[in-house]
């Protein structure tokens, strides 16, 4: 599914996600959406992503350019690995209420 996005240092990545549990489960639970969700899938382009993360620095994932052209930039430290796993299942949520975002692994889809 990564293979279809820009990511500078995907073979760090691929390695990262390999070696831990945690981010192999993320990656399968992405890779399920993808499968099962065809609208999921056609939002989730280098274009679309880095336009997200570059509108929302607060989340703190990396862009750098791969051949002249944008993509996202995978940094292996603690702190930030998972961080693209986390773009990729759209872990992300806006409260309509507070009007705050937070960082969030389990939603339940409300607009149906």
């Amino acid at each position: 599914m990564t293979t279809r996005i820009r990511i500078d240092g995907y073979a760090e990545l691929e390695a990262a996600v390999m070696n831990d549990p945690t981010m192999r489960a993320k990656m399968a639970h992405v890779a399920r959406l993808v499968n099962d969700d065809p609208e999921y899938a056609r939002h989730l382009t280098t274009k679309k992503l880095v336009a997200f993360v570059e509108e929302y620095p607060a989340y703190d994932i990396a862009t750098s350019k791969v051949d002249g052209k944008k993509s996202l930039k995978f940094d292996s430290s603690p702190q930030h690995r998972h961080k693209i796993p986390r773009l990729l299942a759209d872990d992300y949520l806006h409260s309509y209420l507070t009007d705050r975002s937070y960082e969030a692994g389990s939603k339940q889809d409300v607009s149906s």
